[in-house]
């Protein structure tokens, strides 16, 4: 989820980046109401079976500083 600091406030309507393994996928708008603050992709892969790289990245904004996410993601 996409909080603000210093008062915690999850953010509506900021853009994150999806990628895997380095390579872009698509941008989402983060929900709003008892959503709000997660972004959410349906996306049907094409990469290969095995591991790879999921990479969350938002740019930044007047509030919120620029930062990532990664995680494993295992392709079978």
């Amino acid at each position: 989820m996409g909080r603000r600091l210093p008062d915690c406030q999850q953010q509506e309507g900021k853009t994150v980046t999806f990628r895997i393994a380095g390579a872009w996928i698509a941008d989402a708008a983060t929900l709003s109401g008892a959503e709000a603050g997660i972004a959410r992709y349906y996306y049907t892969s094409v990469e290969a079976s095995s591991a790879h790289t999921i990479r969350c990245e938002f740019a930044s904004d007047a509030r919120v500083d620029a930062g990532y996410g990664e995680r494993n993601l295992t392709i079978y």
